[in-house]
């Protein structure tokens, strides 16, 4: 099978609950799943799921509101505590807390938050985690019932929700559905599709305490247009694909600068349905879950880093009539979970299915800024394989391979490719270790090859002998590695083509055969960025 390609029937299907409106689905941890539904009370329930996609039985219910609750939406805010926002009582904005544990175990509701007192509704409600504790919480309403507010509160490890940090509101018309997603840093956006006005694209920044910038750059994506849904995925670069109705349903490509400056339109395809949510599986393909008159499908689609949209590369339905709201999820391998409102009497359904997709790709870097206890590690998440990384970060250890079952560090999630960093600590200074980047979309984490380094305390300047080669701390205290080689003779190497190369040494900075990487010249310092070799 190609990328992309899906299996020829649905795997397996469970029934959680008899009418089960507007799902939204999250992992709890490995195999476990829980799934948020209204039914005018809103009520939470887990299940578990095992690698060939084949369900247990539900494990755990909770009603979480007993009276009203409207576009439910569920997230993991910390090990074991989850969260919910919804419009409820009086279509205002509430957060509740409550703990699952590893098993699908749920506890009663921890604490509550009414952070919107005047009107919050909408179909396409959106929750996000901005930085340690703080999330923000997108939706349709705020001053009137036609803008689009995000607001930011803390949640800690406990449960307990603080008061609202920080409120944006967009003034848009009739605002019938909204996506908001995380960019690059702080940066984030929201795509807001409005009754009878254009599709609008906004950017702007959220700072670790929940502060919100002024909106940065606003553009219409659209002519007028009357949908009920609209959804972004970052695609690779600053490259971004958005669906929205525009007469019809679209599919386009978009770029976002880290600085927040939205760029013209780069493709644009028409689509005979309503895609509910976008998935990247990997190698430039992505699906994405349909609704056209009541089929649910899953669609799988090639789009160019460069934002160039391919041809459809298969598709699959799912449910033949009666169908709403699909939402789509990476589980493991090959295997994919939708959770949608479903037939006969609008029961909450899950479904599986068979997706080939690509694998997720993370390396590691070395150290910099190795000092004292601490260092700084570095990776690059360089495919996705399927589905958002819901995890990332670096592992270490005294001795080869570590895992995240030695000390490390979870960055949280990520819905992009790119470079990151990571907080070491706790270091012993002159104790030799092993650090190795990783990611996980599954229960399973990916790692980068093995970096070797020596905690370091005020050893800037200091330099040792590793076999035939040098290893050393610069003058900024980061490790870095020279390597010995055989001489070469006088021919030009690297564009070199006035002095021949003789110098033995090579700063190790990429891995090639070549033994001069960079080039250098006899009796000559060069730099190669910022690295000082010495010839």
């Amino acid at each position: 099978m190609a990328i992309g390609d899906i299996g020829a029937t649905v795997i397996d299907t469970i029934t959680l609950r008899n009418t089960g409106l507007q799902p939204s689905i999250c992992r709890v941890s490995g195999s476990v799943y829980a799934v948020a539904y209204t039914d005018t009370v809103g009520i939470v329930t887990t299940f578990s799921l095992d690698s060939s996609g084949n369900f247990s039985a539900a494990v755990d219910s909770l009603t979480f509101e007993g009276s009203s609750c409207g576009g439910p939406t569920i997230i993991r805010a910390h090990d074991g505590i989850f969260a919910v926002a919804y419009s409820g009582v009086d279509s205002d904005g509430f957060c509740k807390t409550f703990d699952i544990d590893s098993s699908g175990n749920i506890g009663a509701v921890i604490d509550t938050l009414e952070f919107e007192t005047a009107n919050c509704t909408g179909r396409a409600q959106n929750f996000l985690p901005i930085s340690g504790d703080i999330f923000a919480f997108a939706y349709q309403g705020g001053a009137t019932s036609t803008h689009l507010s995000v607001k930011t509160f803390d949640i800690d490890s406990s449960g307990n929700i603080g008061a609202v940090v920080d409120t944006l509101t967009i003034a848009v018309g009739g605002n019938k559905g909204v996506s908001f997603i995380h960019c690059t840093g702080s940066l984030y956006a929201t795509l807001i599709n409005q009754s009878g006005n254009d599709t609008q694209l906004d950017t702007f920044t959220i700072s670790d305490a929940g502060s919100f910038s002024a909106v940065i750059n606003s553009v219409a994506v659209d002519d007028p247009g009357n949908g009920t849904a609209c959804r972004m995925f970052p695609i690779g670069g600053d490259n971004y694909v958005l669906s929205y109705y525009e007469l019809t349903w679209r599919l386009a490509t978009r770029s976002i600068s880290p600085a927040g400056v939205i760029g013209a339109e780069i493709d644009l395809i028409n689509l005979s349905g309503s895609p509910y949510t976008i998935l990247g599986i990997g190698d430039g393909v992505y699906a994405y879950a349909r609704l056209l008159s009541g089929v649910a499908s899953v669609h799988t689609i090639a789009i160019a880093a460069d934002g160039t949209i391919g041809s459809e590369v298969d598709n699959l339905e799912i449910s033949a009539s009666s169908s709403q709201f699909p939402h789509i999820i990476y589980h493991q391998s090959d295997i994919y979970a939708v959770a949608l409102t479903g037939p006969p009497t609008n029961d909450g359904l899950v479904k599986t299915l068979d997706i080939e997709s690509g694998s997720l790709v993370v390396t590691t870097q070395t150290c910099e800024d190795v000092v004292d206890t601490t260092a700084t590690g570095r990776g690059n998440i360089t495919d996705l394989g399927g589905g958002n990384v819901t995890a990332h970060g670096h592992c270490w250890a005294t001795t080869v391979d570590p895992t995240t079952s030695d000390s490390s560090v979870d960055n949280g999630a990520a819905s992009a490719t790119g470079a990151f960093t990571s907080a070491i600590t706790g270091l012993t200074p002159g104790t030799a270790y092993y650090t190795r980047a990783y990611a996980t979309n599954s229960a399973t984490p990916s790692y980068g090859a093995n970096v070797y380094f020596v905690a370091s305390s005020g050893r800037a300047g200091y330099i040792w002998m590793e076999g035939s080669n040098l290893r050393g701390f610069d003058e900024n205290a980061v490790e870095r590695k020279y390597i010995h080689t055989d001489d070469v003779d006088d021919t030009p190497v690297d564009a070199a083509t006035t002095d021949p190369i003789s110098s033995n040494w090579a700063y190790d900075h990429e891995n090639s055969s070549n033994p001069h990487p960079i080039v250098t010249y006899e009796d000559t310092v060069v730099t190669h960025d910022g690295q000082v070799v010495y010839t």
